[in-house]
């Protein structure tokens, strides 16, 4: 089911509210935040400029403290999508606590500046049919409010370059080849694959 206006409202007006702060529906730069008939609208926490076919990580004004019933989806904003600034639709698991990481990306051929409080992304909630018994306990756990880059798990915080970097250098793999049987002539069909 997906959260309505009312239910969304009254999640945040618990011990542990869902998102922080909370708002009724708004107007900032020309757009509308807050909480709408079933979405919540969110807002740039930075001033940023966004490159042409460039993208940029960002960070939302809002944190959140999904409970684990609950999922969330980031979508795009219709009324930036209209000027080409998208958001890299993503999910925020049950369990999950703390600012979120936008990921904006610009398809026109000049860049566009984003204020500070532009609102820039909806989050629709979804209930789960019943609470996940397996909440969010991943890397970006309790992430700060500010833009977060990517975290590799395992790997020596120091050296993440030279990981990088190897990862090109290592030997692919050859495709698996399919394995026909032959009894049955041509046009047989494929019955397994190597490893």
């Amino acid at each position: 089911m997906i959260l309505p206006y009312q239910m969304i409202k009254a999640a945040c007006e618990t011990e542990r509210p869902l998102i922080s702060p909370f708002h009724e529906r708004g107007l900032s730069n020309g757009r509308s935040f807050g909480c709408g008939p079933a979405t919540y609208d969110v807002r740039l926490k930075q001033t940023l400029w966004l490159w042409p076919l460039w993208g940029r990580l960002a960070s939302t004004m809002e944190v959140f403290d999904m409970p684990n019933n609950l999922l969330a989806e980031v979508k795009d904003k219709s009324s930036n999508a209209r000027v080409f600034v998208l958001v890299q639709n993503t999910l925020i698991d049950p369990g999950f606590r703390g600012g979120l990481t936008l990921e904006l990306t610009r398809f026109r051929p000049w860049p566009v500046r984003l204020k500070a409080g532009t609102p820039i992304a909806q989050i629709k909630f979804t209930q789960l049919v019943e609470a996940t018994t397996q909440p969010y306990v991943g890397k970006y756990l309790d992430q700060s409010s500010d833009p977060e880059p990517i975290r590799y798990e395992g790997v020596d915080k120091r050296n993440w370059l030279s990981y990088l970097l190897s990862i090109g250098r290592r030997k692919r793999p050859e495709p698996a080849k399919p394995v026909m049987d032959y009894d049955q002539g041509v046009g047989a069909k494929v019955t397994s694959l190597e490893d």
